[in-house]
């Protein structure tokens, strides 16, 4: 009776250590979490990703590779903030994709480095309803510029050009001297944005590319025009934006009227569809298109 007692004391005391063991080890570990400023966004608008850690530990590498063929796009990886680090996502194709978990690799104080795997997510992406035929809305007749001083100003330009080319040629084979010539910098008056997006558009109005079914490439040049017009207008780096970066530092600006940021949503948004989306718009809507870009540009 005695050696029973015995071994069962010592069996109880050997699974009081192990349960022991294994809380300290339980709450030793360093678990990793992912969360999305939103779960559901607009073809070709950013959100972020934030990782957190709820141990003692600095983040050394989010390893978002796993992500390659999810049909989600990084945009921009910010500075980890040792327990945090956030990313900038988007996507250009609708439908629902569900994240894996992503591998973080941590560090603590110690010199000690593990892996610890995120939670899964989902994330919905839907295309912009583009309103049909009907709803269209009807061209706006063109409005006609008055000729100004920049309309002559490749000419002048030229003249000025040819005079001077002229009088150096006079003095350099008519009156030959041992002195060195000097030439006096002539600056020329600086064309406006707005001058040279005007042009780019008549250009491609009369490449006709939408009428050869290149309707890809038309949508793209229009896009390219009106978003290096708001660049080199607005000191923004609109060429290398996304349409809602784009919109979101407008929207500061005090010149900026809620007619004109409308028409540039609906303009960025529509251009995207062609292109990303591979939209099947209507012959009217490439027009219209051409018509809101020349207003866009035309305003300061």
């Amino acid at each position: 009776m005695g050696n029973n007692s015995f071994f069962i004391v010592k069996y109880f005391v050997f699974i009081f250590y192990n349960l022991l063991a294994i809380s300290q080890l339980a709450q030793a570990q360093t678990n990793a979490t992912a969360s999305l400023d939103s779960n559901h966004i607009v073809i070709g608008d950013a959100l972020r990703l934030h990782i957190r850690l709820d141990a003692d530990a600095t983040i050394a590498q989010v390893r978002t590779s796993v992500w390659d063929s999810s049909g989600v796009e990084i945009l921009r990886r910010e500075a980890p903030q040792r327990q945090s680090q956030d990313f900038v996502l988007t996507a250009f194709e609708a439908g629902t994709f569900r994240l894996p978990r992503l591998p973080v690799v941590w560090e603590t104080p110690e010199g000690r480095t593990d892996t610890a795997f995120t939670n899964p997510l989902v994330l919905t992406v839907t295309a912009l309803a583009l309103p049909d035929s009907a709803q269209i809305r009807p061209i706006k007749d063109i409005l006609e510029e008055k000729n100004n001083w920049l309309d002559y100003l490749p000419l002048v330009a030229t003249i000025i050009i040819f005079i001077l080319f002229v009088l150096l040629f006079r003095k350099i084979f008519r009156k030959p001297k041992e002195n060195k010539i000097e030439v006096q910098e002539v600056v020329l008056p600086k064309v406006l944005p707005s001058a040279v997006a005007l042009q780019k558009l008549e250009m491609l109005r009369q490449a006709a590319l939408w009428q050869q079914g290149k309707i890809t490439e038309y949508h793209t040049e229009l896009s390219f025009i009106v978003r290096e017009f708001l660049e080199n207008q607005h000191q923004i780096l609109a060429l290398e934006s996304t349409s809602y970066e784009i919109l979101s530092v407008l929207e500061k600006e005090k010149n900026i009227t809620n007619a004109y940021a409308s028409d540039l949503k609906y303009f960025l948004d529509t251009t995207d569809l062609v292109k990303f989306a591979k939209l099947q718009a209507p012959v009217e809507l490439h027009e219209e298109l051409w018509q809101v870009a020349q207003t866009l540009v035309a305003q300061p």
